[in-house]
């Protein structure tokens, strides 16, 4: 029963999936649909693809593809203004843009776009994206619309081409072969630049490194350098003062000091001879005084 439920939702929700895709995929707003885009690949065409779906004319190198892109105006009542139809191929940075364009309510306009594919497209599938904007007016408000659709476009190289791509690639291996034979390795000169310039460059490195420390050690011989000037500048004050010192001793304080010493010495002389010639005169004066004693003894 649950089975059964699923199943009929799922196939309520189909026709919702199904229609999304005819009209594109809106990413912002709901009333700008891209409801149609047939395909031309080197004029064969393709219709009415659907959403994600495969272009069936098989493109190669060189191709001309043409979209042809049908954009409605979804609204009854109100009208967009400023359509740009964007086309792009990523892989093969192809990029197409249409003018502007509006559209009155409930109405359409079909545009073409033209790629010229390049010649070195790959064997391989390309995404083809288109995206359509514009804005719905509503008085003074307009409304972003926008709208997108993605195709799948299938590159196939034919066999005859890519034999002869091949042919050519093993000719040139061949001529580059024969050249190389000629006039030596092309690349030889080069290769032995470019080893010589990365040792260089290593030559370089070492030598940058040198110059800063050469810089560090210069740095720091002006820093000893103003060390010792400093040094010099206290070496001589302390000579100009031990000089001043030294005269002041030599000059002022040994005469001072010698004047001193004679002036002492002349005071012990002075002394000495004060006290000899007192003695002297002292003991002179004691012997006349004993005598005259002694002989007034005598007389008695």
């Amino acid at each position: 029963m649950n089975k059964l439920i699923l199943l009929f939702g799922l196939l309520l929700l189909l026709p919702i999936a199904i229609a999304a895709n005819e009209n594109g995929k809106i990413t912002a707003g709901s009333n700008l649909l891209i409801t149609r885009v047939d395909t031309k690949v080197d004029g064969l065409t393709s219709r009415n693809l659907d959403y994600n779906g495969e272009i069936s004319r098989k493109a190669k190198p060189s191709s001309t593809v043409i979209l042809s892109i049908k954009v409605e105006n979804n609204n009854d009542t109100l009208k967009i203004e400023d359509i740009v139809i964007l086309a792009t191929i990523d892989e093969l940075d192809l990029e197409k843009t249409l003018s502007e364009f509006d559209l009155e309510p409930s109405k359409g306009k079909t545009s073409e776009i033209e790629f010229k594919l390049p010649s070195d497209a790959e064997d391989r599938d390309y995404d083809i994206f288109i995206e359509a904007e514009g804005d719905l007016v509503n008085g003074t408000t307009k409304t972003t619309q926008r709208v997108e659709y993605a195709l799948d476009l299938v590159v196939e190289i034919p066999e005859e081409q890519q034999a002869s791509s091949t042919t050519k690639i093993e000719d040139l291996d061949q001529s580059i072969k024969n050249l190389s034979k000629e006039i030596g390795s092309y690349f030889e000169p080069y290769a032995t630049c470019d080893s010589e310039r990365t040792g260089l460059k290593e030559q370089i490195k070492g030598r940058d490194t040198e110059l800063a420390n050469l810089n560090e050690y210069k740095a720091r011989f002006d820093s000893c350098n103003a060390q010792r000037d400093i040094c010099n500048s206290e070496k001589i004050f302390l000579q100009n003062e031990f000089k001043l010192c030294q005269y002041n001793i030599t000059s002022i304080l040994i005469p001072q000091l010698e004047k001193t010493k004679n002036n002492y010495l002349m005071i012990i002389v002075g002394i000495i001879l004060g006290g000899t010639g007192l003695y002297f005169y002292n003991e002179k004066k004691r012997k006349p005084t004993g005598e005259f004693e002694h002989n007034k003894e005598e007389m008695k």
